[in-house]
């Protein structure tokens, strides 16, 4: 626990993450300059020694601060953040102030480029059913440090972590028991220099654990096994594909721990994928992680069990909105990059009418166009990346432009027949026209709920 008592702390980005940093900021008795590029942000009203800077950043405050908390949305080469750090000013993120306030011995977290909010809230479900009082939060949309202003009675048993690289980027003592990475795709381009940049912010959520924590990763996918790791914690691989002689695998429809590399024979089962409702080859990966954290802290195979039972997904995440005319409108707004539209468009039946576009996040899409080429019927591009992803799609499928979600899907409707599928998975960042993936998909699920 860091000692904030009369400290003078700034924070930087004042969305969800920043006003709860701000709640226990002023709880421990620091005071605070709160400031946002933003000149329209509304503040939250706190009581207490807060004051708001809005429309840019003031060099003075930053130079004055004796720590300074960032939003993930800020990059960690801000001009303002560089020369703090230059000044030996303290820069860290809303996640590592409330983790150094928990015990780390009961913070579970989850990284990677897809399936993380899925997998966080499913492990979650997990803990809950096995009779801990459990927090999820984290980048799943929770503020971490509202785990520590309002714990239950008793204190929290498990604490779920959905973990961004932007995140990562400004943890220092952050150290979860258990710690996952799902997979990594190429994503962020606008943010990092290249993949291997993106792979180490990744793999920085294992930087603080030692001989006693447990990291999962996958054996799948080929950038997670041939980074170069230098951890001290015990590595437990998983794996849909290959029969490993030690970790997680699949092995017919059941997920199975083998405990000993040497002795195959010693294997347990944690859960049957036939059962769940969750379904695809994404969504094992997803359970298989989700299994392997809950066993290894304790919880039993039929709490496991019950809850793949269970659990039906997250909305906005291949979440089927309608079936109108023999025709299923499918969102999966949540797909944010050109690898979770990747995985969404191998899991939807052929015949599929795409809607896609928004912010390009860089890294271009072209790696679309064999899936697209072999599934899509039609094509129809939003948002400002249109002319970028008709670019790089040329020929893979009939293209058509919208000015607006709501012309697509009445595009995609008029276009549908008995047996397609009509699926919106962006492939790109909602922010050019919406103010999240939650309000892109709320509005797709309205316009498809009027169709007649």
């Amino acid at each position: 626990m860091i000692s904030l008592k009369n400290k003078k702390v700034l924070v930087m980005g004042l969305k969800k993450s920043g006003f709860s940093a701000i709640r226990l900021l002023l709880r421990e008795g620091a005071s605070i300059v709160g400031t946002d590029s933003d000149p329209g942000l509304k503040p939250e009203p706190l009581s207490g020694p807060v004051a708001y800077k809005l429309g840019g950043h003031d060099e003075a405050d930053f130079a004055a601060a004796d720590l300074i908390v960032v939003s993930p949305g800020v990059s960690t080469e801000h001009p303002a953040l560089v020369k703090s750090r230059a000044m030996g000013i303290p820069v860290i993120g809303e996640m590592e102030l409330a983790a150094s306030f928990l015990d780390s011995k009961k913070m579970y977290a989850i990284t990677g480029t897809n399936g993380k909010s899925t997998t966080t809230a499913l492990l979650g479900e997990m803990f809950k059913k096995g009779g801990k009082r459990t927090f999820v939060g984290g980048n799943i949309g929770i503020p971490a440090t509202e785990a520590v202003l309002n714990p239950p009675p008793g204190g929290w048993e498990a604490v779920v972590f959905e973990v961004s690289s932007f995140q990562l980027e400004t943890i220092q003592a952050f150290r979860p028991k258990i710690g996952a990475i799902l997979n990594i795709t190429p994503d962020h381009g606008e943010r990092y220099a290249g993949p291997e940049d993106y792979a180490k912010a990744k793999f920085k959520l294992f930087q603080n654990q030692t001989e006693e924590d447990t990291a999962l990763l996958n054996w799948d996918d080929p950038v997670i096994r041939k980074f170069p790791r230098q951890m001290k914690s015990r590595v437990v691989w998983f794996s849909q594909k290959e029969p490993l002689s030690g970790g997680i695998i699949l092995s017919g429809h059941s997920l199975l721990y083998r405990q000993d590399q040497e002795q195959e024979d010693e294997e347990q089962k944690l859960g049957d994928v036939n059962s769940a409702i969750l379904k695809g080859s994404h969504n094992i990966e997803n359970m298989a992680v989700a299994c392997g954290i809950a066993f290894l802290a304790g919880i039993p195979h039929r709490t496991l069990q019950e809850a793949l039972d269970e659990f039906k997904g997250l909305e906005h995440r291949l979440e089927t909105v309608r079936v109108l005319r023999g025709v299923a409108y499918i969102n999966d707004s949540k797909g944010t990059n050109v690898g979770a539209a990747v995985r969404s468009l191998e899991n939807v039946p052929a015949p599929i009418i795409l809607i896609a576009g928004g912010k390009e996040k860089g890294g271009g899409f072209s790696s679309l166009a064999p899936l697209v080429r072999e599934k899509v019927k039609a094509l129809i591009l939003i948002g400002e990346a249109r002319g970028r992803m008709k670019n790089d799609l040329k020929g893979s499928a009939e293209i058509y432009e919208a000015g607006s979600l709501e012309e697509a899907v009445q595009k995609a409707c008029s276009l549908s027949q008995k047996g397609d599928s009509v699926l919106l998975s962006p492939a790109c960042s909602s922010y050019d026209m919406f103010k999240d993936y939650a309000e892109r998909g709320g509005v797709f699920k309205k316009i498809v709920g009027e169709l007649s």
